[in-house]
């Protein structure tokens, strides 16, 4: 299989102060019982607050602390943990203040988190980058007997911040290369496998849809939402699986996959193609 074509489109739209979404909820992506929205924080430009929304989706009062941890990813697109920033990270945890730092919910219950943003000196002179941490909420442990106490969450919400103006100091561009077709596994569906290559100094971000074209007609076989590549880091593999339509064998035909950017704070600028590329079949 080859490479039919490829898009490189600068990413900067990518990269949105305050991104508003529906509500994100956490068991979706690390088996939590809660849903934070929006699912990150961007400050951009003169914006200096945010503001989080936190549910209680569980079927009991729970409460909740939150903390700041930095994070890295890996070429598979995993976060892990580290406590010392490596070349070209930068973190965002010391200029971010947040309140509260503990509420209790009752199920079904709100609470919203406040963010403000405090550069020093340090950062206002210093080099133009991007600085993120990652936000946990982190069920704490019930006194008494008879409660069962959910366990560290997985998910968090990255906290971003720029010094120096996107589309002028700051850019970034996204690539899709590596495209190829693998045999189904155990769910029985083929997978696009692929690399999310980015460059510049901007983390990026986006949804990305594959689409299937044969004969002629064009069918939406595969897609995730709100998939990133943080700077410093170059690359990322991802794998999709394939929902082909009855009778549809990869035979013929070719297979996109594009690249494109999330909505707003306002809910508008969604969908600008970032990047795409494409497969021949077989």
């Amino acid at each position: 299989m080859a490479v039919l074509s490829a898009v490189v489109i600068p990413a900067f739209l990518a990269t949105m102060a305050l991104t508003i979404a529906a509500w994100q909820g956490a068991s979706a992506q690390g088996g939590e019982d809660f849903a934070v929205t929006p699912p990150r924080i961007v400050f951009e430009g003169r914006n200096e607050e945010a503001k989080l929304t936190f549910k209680n989706t569980s079927a009991v009062t729970t409460t909740y602390r939150a903390l700041f941890i930095n994070m890295r990813m890996s070429e598979s697109g995993e976060l892990s943990q580290i406590a010392k920033p490596g070349p070209g990270e930068r973190f965002a945890a010391k200029y971010v203040r947040y309140a509260p730092h503990k509420f209790t919910l009752r199920p079904g219950a709100t609470q919203n988190v406040r963010l403000l943003l405090r550069k020093t000196a340090d950062v206002v002179l210093g080099e133009k980058a991007e600085y993120r941490s990652h936000l946990i909420f982190r069920p704490e442990p019930k006194d008494g007997a008879g409660e069962t106490v959910a366990p560290a969450p997985k998910y968090t919400v990255p906290v971003l911040f720029y010094q120096g103006k996107v589309g002028h100091d700051l850019h970034a561009e996204t690539r899709l290369t590596d495209l190829a077709i693998m045999p189904a596994g155990e769910d029985k569906r083929p997978q696009l496998v692929f690399r999310i290559r980015r460059g510049g100094e901007l983390s990026v971000f986006g949804d990305l849809t594959v689409t299937l074209s044969e004969n002629g007609k064009e069918s939406v076989v595969g897609s995730l939402k709100d998939v990133a590549v943080y700077a410093p880091y170059e690359s990322r593999t991802v794998k999709i699986g394939l929902n082909l339509p009855e009778g549809i064998v990869l035979r013929d035909g070719q297979i996109k996959v594009e690249y494109k950017a999330a909505k707003d704070a306002t809910g508008k600028g969604g969908g600008a193609l970032t990047a795409a590329a494409a497969i021949g079949l077989p």
